[in-house]
C-alpha cells in the first residue's frame, strides 16, 4: 500500500488582518469591506466585549464569504469550547489565557491561534515549549535559533 501523499502549502507571504471584539453584525460587515481577512468573537465572560451565542449567529449569518470568523477564548474549559464552536460552526480558536501545550493539543480539530504574552522574561519559554497544533509561526529559513537578549 502507497504511503498517504502529504500536500505541503507554500507559506502566505501577505499580512492577514483580524479585527477582534466585533460585537455587531453591522460591524462584521464593516470590517470585511475595509479588508479584514478574519474577525474575532469573544466569549470569555469576564470581558467587556464578550458576546452570547445569539448575538454571534447574527454576526456569523452578516458576515461576507472568505472572512474567516474566530472565537476567542480565556482559560476557559475545552469542553466548552467545543460545544460553543461547534454549536457555531466554528473552526478557528484564539487562546488568550495560560493555556498549556495539553490544551492546545486537545482541540486539534480546529486551527488554534495561542497568544503569549511578549515579556521579555516570558516569551522565550513559550517559544521554547510549542503547544502541537498551535498557529504560532515564525521565518527563520537558516534555522537559526533566536536570540532574545538583543535590544
Amino acid at each position: 500500500m502507497a504511503a498517504p501523499r502529504v500536500i505541503r502549502y507554500p507559506a502566505v507571504s501577505r499580512t492577514r488582518v483580524k479585527i477582534c471584539g466585533v460585537m455587531r453584525p453591522q460591524d462584521a460587515v464593516a470590517a470585511a469591506r475595509a479588508g479584514a481577512d478574519a474577525i474575532g468573537m469573544v466569549f470569555y465572560p469576564q470581558a467587556k466585549r464578550c458576546i452570547s451565542p445569539a448575538i454571534a449567529r447574527e454576526i456569523l449569518h452578516a458576515l461576507p464569504a472568505f472572512v474567516t470568523p474566530v472565537a476567542l477564548f480565556v482559560d476557559q474549559d475545552v469542553e466548552e469550547i467545543k460545544r460553543l464552536a461547534a454549536s457555531l460552526g466554528i473552526r478557528h480558536i484564539q487562546l488568550h489565557g495560560h493555556e498549556t501545550p495539553a490544551t492546545v493539543a486537545a482541540l486539534r480539530e480546529f486551527t488554534v491561534l495561542k497568544a503569549l504574552r511578549a515579556a521579555r522574561q516570558t516569551l522565550p519559554d513559550g517559544i521554547a515549549r510549542p503547544a502541537p497544533h498551535a498557529g504560532l509561526r515564525a521565518r527563520n529559513p537558516r534555522r537559526q535559533r533566536p536570540r532574545w537578549d538583543r535590544r
